[in-house]
């Protein structure tokens, strides 16, 4: 939107999406469920993952992710993390280098953490029984 991606990056981008501004805006800010929207685009990101530029906005988003909100947990790096849905999911390669850098540890990253949670819930209700 705002012509930062080198060319070619925005030339494929634009080949897969016939997108102005306007259509994005609006689909941020006047459509239902904006999150899928923007998730959407995850499928580009990971296809152009090995450039380099693609790269490091993956890196700075999981960096800023530590830094700004699970850094400031006392004791973070005590504690295993746990990760769900489909972006820590298809970026975990990404994701555990920048753990890896904060010290951390990952013991769980559930691309659809609702199987779980049905298992969980129905386990549960067994016992009560």
């Amino acid at each position: 939107m705002n012509d930062e991606l080198p060319k070619n990056i925005c030339e494929i981008f634009n080949s897969k999406h016939q997108l102005s501004k306007k259509n994005i805006l609006n689909a941020i800010y006047k459509e239902p469920y904006p999150n899928r929207f923007l998730a959407s685009f995850c499928k580009f990101i990971s296809a152009n993952s090995d450039n380099k530029y693609i790269s490091e906005i993956i890196f700075k988003s999981f960096r800023n992710l530590f830094t700004k909100h699970i850094c400031k947990y006392k004791n973070y790096n005590k504690f295993n993390l746990r990760f769900t849905g489909s972006i820590a999911f298809h970026f975990q390669k990404e994701l555990k280098k920048i753990a890896s850098d904060f010290n951390a540890n990952i013991d769980t990253i559930e691309k659809r953490p609702i199987h779980k949670l049905a298992q969980y819930h129905i386990r549960f209700n067994d016992n009560e029984d």
